[in-house]
């Protein structure tokens, strides 16, 4: 694991470094300084994803993919998501390796994820670390397809503020391109700008719980058999009771410190605590149906923003430093038992290309 953390530590240093560019040609100036900040911060990840060998535990089976489908164009296997089997053949075609497809979709995650955090984040270092303390860097060396369809969901945000629905739409369209889970992000363009106060919080809630085994059976019933995933999900191993319980209590505490702390009149704070919101309620739900945690991955990851905006809020200059030391140890901790102990991702022991 230390690897893991020498590479966020060198990413957090990395935005300081950037931003120590002396300003000569004002506002201008500035924005290079950004771009140069984020370029220096985000190289470190780039490098340890795009050379690794074997990290993560559908590592191979995407490496049989990219020569089967390839070369046969598909013939045999199940049918994948348009953009992701097109950009398959595209480069099998031209003749490259699969490292190079490794390449690519790091540079997609890791970009669009800092375009993200440099764009909406009040404390870039604390959302670098919480990029790795909630796992999600983690799982994008394991479960590639999603999480890229997962940062350009993130991505996609800001047109949401800039009020461009169609941009929006063709992201989210880009996103089911690479893995067509990302449709469950479209609804976030209305949610984002919803009132949403604590008794209809709670309301959402209870009706979830209600009526959960009733979206389980339409799940089972419908959806599925009519998805190219119906056998893949149907014989996934259930999700262990506990982890399903770390994650919906995870989800909650963000939602319920966050909540109080944000402000409501705000859209981007209220926008923010709404998809929190949606991570709780598919949290809910987290092992009874498989994989769903998955799901919840798009709503979660723009918590690593959610928190910063939180805490940023607090008034008194000596709380908001306490608050953020104990946000830094929690989910340091929650990353060593997740990763480090359970292993989820398989992301250790660290593997490069040149071993």
């Amino acid at each position: 694991m230390w690897i893991y953390w020498l590479v966020c530590g060198l990413s957090i240093i990395g935005f300081y470094i950037g931003n120590k560019v002396t300003i000569v040609y004002g506002r201008k100036y500035r924005f290079n300084r950004r771009n140069k900040s984020l370029i220096i911060a985000a190289a470190p990840l780039l490098v340890i994803s795009i050379i690794r060998y074997g990290v993560g535990s559908d590592y191979f089976e995407y490496e049989k993919l990219y020569y089967l489908i390839g070369a046969t164009g598909g013939a045999g296997t199940k049918e994948y998501e348009y953009l992701f089997s097109f950009i398959l053949k595209a480069m099998y075609n031209m003749g490259v390796s699969f490292q190079w497809f490794i390449a690519l979709t790091s540079i997609i995650f890791v970009f669009l994820v800092y375009l993200f955090i440099y764009r909406f984040s009040p404390q870039i270092p604390i959302s670098i670390f919480l990029l790795f303390g909630m796992c999600f860097f983690f799982q994008s060396l394991n479960i590639i397809r999603q999480m890229v369809g997962c940062a350009i969901c993130l991505y996609s945000i800001r047109f949401i503020e800039e009020k461009k629905p169609i941009v929006f739409s063709i992201m989210i369209a880009i996103a089911c391109g690479f893995h067509i889970s990302a449709i469950i992000f479209f609804p976030v363009y209305f949610l984002y700008k919803m009132h949403i106060d604590w008794k209809k919080a709670i309301a959402i809630i209870v009706f979830i719980v209600v009526v959960r085994e009733i979206i389980i059976h339409i799940v089972y019933d419908f959806a599925l058999e009519y998805s190219a995933y119906t056998g893949y999900v149907k014989n996934a191993p259930e999700v262990q009771g506990k982890n399903g319980y770390v994650s919906l209590f995870i989800n909650l505490l963000i939602y319920l410190f966050a909540y109080f702390l944000t402000q409501k009149n705000n859209i981007r704070d209220r926008g923010f605590l709404n998809i929190q919101l949606g991570a709780c309620v598919l949290s809910l739900m987290n092992g009874y149906i498989p994989l769903l945690n998955r799901l919840r991955f798009y709503y979660a990851l723009p918590g690593i923003v959610l928190l910063p905006i939180a805490i940023g809020n607090i008034n008194n200059k000596n709380l908001r430093r306490i608050m953020y030391v104990v946000v830094v140890i929690m989910f340091f901790a929650y990353c060593l038992y997740i990763e480090g102990y359970m292993n989820q991702s398989a992301s250790h022991p660290y593997m490069t290309v040149f071993e």
